[in-house]
């Protein structure tokens, strides 16, 4: 697999990452205010530290919730993404079985 890089520009400076969950990390630093309060040296290691808490031990919510969906994507793809959800809880890609109330949502075709 390709290296990948994502880089944020933020007031006027370049912020490359090597993976999107770190770029994102950084994101919600911003929206948190953590620039206003500090140096970006600082949210930089914001971003590290919170990476590492996040992907302790291994894998984030995130990833399990895109491995769950890629592996039965055949399955999920036209589901709502409250089927997809109660579907990736259960661990049961099949489930049919619960009460269906998405009302609000409707399946893709």
């Amino acid at each position: 697999m390709e290296d990948i890089k994502i880089t944020i520009t933020y007031q006027g400076r370049d912020f490359t990452f090597d993976n999107g969950l770190k770029a994102y990390i950084f994101y919600l630093a911003i929206q948190y205010g953590m620039y206003l309060e500090f140096d970006f040296e600082e949210v930089l290691k914001y971003v590290e530290k919170t990476y590492d808490v996040v992907r302790y031990p291994t894998s984030t919510w995130v990833e399990d919730v895109a491995e769950f969906v890629a592996a039965n994507w055949e399955k999920m793809r036209g589901l709502c993404c409250g089927k997809i959800f109660y579907r990736f809880a259960e661990n049961d890609p099949d489930d049919n079985t619960y009460d269906d109330d998405f009302d609000d949502e409707e399946e893709d075709d």
